[in-house]
């Protein structure tokens, strides 16, 4: 059929839009009955292609991106649905970078793994071809969204891609290089950007060790002064106590001669001569127990408790008798 006599006739954009219409609907069919087969295809593709030791994407995730990827080539306005997977995506994986990387080379993979199944249908070679496009025209938009500045370099080398298009095997060989090119080059930016975090964050745990160990010193020397004080403090107290108790030992203990009026007042009252002995060495005269001494005083004489509640009796009787409880301090 000639197109030119279509495009003169001003039928050819009609013609061309009802092609596109009819690749487009075939493409949307080929995902959505080979959709499970696709997807085994591209977790395959994508774990060989990334060596990835600990994958985050699983079966049901590409599933996510193939249907939306699915939606926007049925119709191309349909943005928003790249959007709303892309960023369930990034919440599923709790915006893990390492996740995030991986989606980006799971976009890249797709067309790869979408074309070994167009392979098995009877497709023409120049249908495959506007398929091919197709599928990456989707990638395009969804690593636009996902990755701005990778989006742009895949962009511009899809429009080089037009400009010299007629040979599918070439053009298809020549965007699977642009991929992975572009590819590698985020991923070894981003590599780079999370290395210089990563030494920035060991340089502040560096500091604040050592800021930590110079407290932990500064506290140790506290506690060591601390405790040589106390230690220098008690050594004080003992050699003063030694020297105090020698003292004490080596002054010769004055004997004078109890006072006569006490002893015979004690006698009187009949007690004995221990007792009497053990208040007068206190160098106690009559009227000092008779009108000052305390109950307490008398405590601190060591008597038992019989003789000292007697004693004391004997004494608040007489200061009785001679109107002296107001002059002397009682229990």
């Amino acid at each position: 059929m000639d197109h030119n006599s279509h495009d003169s006739s001003g039928h050819g954009g009609f013609y061309l839009l009802r092609k596109d219409s009819e690749r487009r609907i075939t493409l949307v069919h080929i995902l959505t009955k080979d959709m499970e087969q696709i997807c085994d295809t591209w977790l395959n593709f994508l774990h060989k292609d990334a060596t990835i030791s600990n994958p985050k994407l699983s079966v049901e995730h590409l599933r996510w991106l193939l249907v939306c990827l699915k939606n926007y080539i049925s119709d191309p306005n349909c943005k928003h649905c790249i959007k709303e997977t892309l960023e369930q995506l990034r919440q599923a994986m709790d915006f893990d970078a390492a996740a995030m990387m991986e989606i980006q080379l799971a976009l890249y993979v797709f067309h790869e793994a979408v074309s070994k199944h167009l392979k098995s249908h009877s497709i023409q070679p120049h249908w495959m071809f506007a398929l091919d496009n197709l599928l990456r025209g989707a990638v395009t938009e969804a690593i636009m969204i996902l990755s701005p500045d990778l989006g742009a370099n895949i962009a511009g080398g899809k429009e080089e891609e037009v400009e010299t298009s007629g040979v599918p095997s070439a053009n298809s060989g020549k965007s699977a290089a642009l991929y992975r090119s572009s590819v590698v080059n985020e991923l070894q930016h981003q590599l780079e950007s999370i290395q210089d975090e990563n030494m920035q964050l060991l340089q502040q745990l560096v500091d604040v060790n050592r800021i930590y160990g110079d407290v932990l010193r500064k506290t140790i020397e506290e506690k060591k002064t601390h405790l040589e004080n106390m230690q220098a403090l008690t050594s004080i107290n003992s050699v003063s106590s030694v020297t105090a108790n020698s003292i004490r030992g080596r002054v010769p203990s004055i004997h004078e001669p109890p006072d006569e009026a006490l002893v015979i007042w004690l006698r009187d009252r009949k007690f004995d001569e221990d007792i009497i002995d053990t208040i007068t060495r206190e160098q106690f005269v009559l009227n000092d127990l008779l009108e000052i001494v305390r109950y307490e005083d008398l405590q601190r004489l060591g008597l038992r408790g019989g003789v000292l509640c007697r004693l004391w009796r004997v004494i608040q009787s007489h200061r009785k008798d001679h109107g002296l409880e107001k002059r002397s301090s009682d229990r």
